[in-house]
């Protein structure tokens, strides 16, 4: 995909994400083409690709990885997976796995309160959260993954 083509298609982001009238909206931000790519730059793209939509994990380790049955399973275990490596109070960048869906930048908590959404707008995507060092991956079979960055980690002012 080019440039052109990212973000394209902000109306395939959950209701809540888009819904003007909302306070989780208001929290939320959409990241343009550059902006995006320097932010995986920084996270998702330190890691190498099995394809265009899944990282390989046969050559990077992991810090765990666990299989959800079903959005709601997803939804359960959302909370308590990102508690030991996302602060409640974090901002968190998402990825989606289609990327004329535009990344957006949110709120851990709302990530939380809204995962079961997020999993049914796009069941492949990625976290990282901006005063963290890991990354989760959340693929569509039920995969998810956390991994700690490769690298040096970004300095922000």
């Amino acid at each position: 995909m080019d440039a052109s083509s990212y973000g394209s298609r902000p109306d395939y982001l959950p209701r809540f994400m888009t819904d003007c009238q909302g306070e989780a909206a208001q929290n939320i931000l959409a990241l343009d083409y550059a902006d995006s790519r320097q932010l995986a730059a920084e996270s998702l793209n330190r890691f190498p690709a099995r394809n265009s939509c899944e990282l390989d994990w046969s050559t990077v380790p992991y810090l765990e990885q666990h299989w959800c049955a079903d959005d709601e399973a997803w939804a359960a275990l959302a909370a308590q997976l990102f508690a030991p490596y996302v602060a409640e109070e974090s901002l968190v960048v998402l990825f989606w796995g289609n990327f004329i869906i535009p990344t957006v930048v949110l709120p851990a908590d709302l990530l939380v309160r809204y995962a079961w959404e997020i999993q049914d707008a796009e069941p492949g995507f990625w976290l990282y959260p901006l005063d963290g060092d890991v990354l989760i991956e959340c693929l569509p079979d039920g995969k998810v993954t956390a991994a700690a960055i490769p690298g040096p980690q970004p300095t922000r002012p």
